[in-house]
């Protein structure tokens, strides 16, 4: 993330991504807030608990909040891929590319039910702040829905686009993006299905 420091946009690509880990989840959205932020309600059935989940105030390095912020995704993401990206969205902090995700927002656990079989049961559900539900069995919803091997040049393109427009008195600047947007459209016109 100190690396990161100086961007402009970034780009965080999840595609094909199955899900990691939960503190992990936390700690990446809390780089991108300046102040702790309630994201979601965490309700366990089992324990008969709800916890709420809120970014940290402190992180290790530069927080990054207002860096242009890109979420590549695919229909393969799953868990808690999904819940950075879900959170990230919702708070209107990131914009999402790509395919609609896989849709697994419920914890569960495996009960073993014979010999050779388990079943994994849901025991606990999130529900956003924002959106008062969560992602599960529709997944999350892309801002520009594409096929995902056209998700990064698209991400790319916007986030210059999106320079362009910041910097539009740098014209020495302004003219070297629009020669990278137009080679990165260029790239991305030749992944798309020819119509015949």
């Amino acid at each position: 993330m100190q690396f990161l420091a100086n961007s402009d946009a970034i780009i965080i690509d999840l595609r094909r991504n199955h899900g990691f880990a939960p503190d992990g989840v936390l700690l990446m959205e809390s780089y991108f807030f300046n102040d702790a932020v309630h994201l979601t309600d965490n309700h366990n059935r089992d324990a008969s608990t709800v916890n709420q989940v809120w970014t940290m105030p402190t992180v290790p390095g530069p927080k990054l909040p207002k860096v242009d912020l890109y979420i590549l995704v695919s229909k393969d993401c799953f868990s808690a891929s999904e819940d950075f990206t879900y959170n990230l969205q919702s708070q209107g902090r990131a914009k999402v590319i790509g395919e609609v995700t896989g849709g697994g927002a419920h914890g569960t656990k495996p009960y073993k039910i014979g010999t050779y079989f388990t079943a994994s049961i849901p025991f606990a559900y999130e529900v956003n702040t924002v959106t008062h539900t969560d992602w599960e069995g529709k997944g999350v919803q892309p801002d520009v829905k594409v096929p995902a091997d056209q998700a990064l040049l698209t991400a790319q393109i916007m986030a210059i686009r999106t320079q362009i427009k910041r910097f539009a008195a740098d014209t020495e600047r302004v003219a070297k993006l629009q020669k990278i947007a137009e080679q990165k459209q260029k790239e991305l016109d030749a992944l798309k299905p020819k119509i015949n």
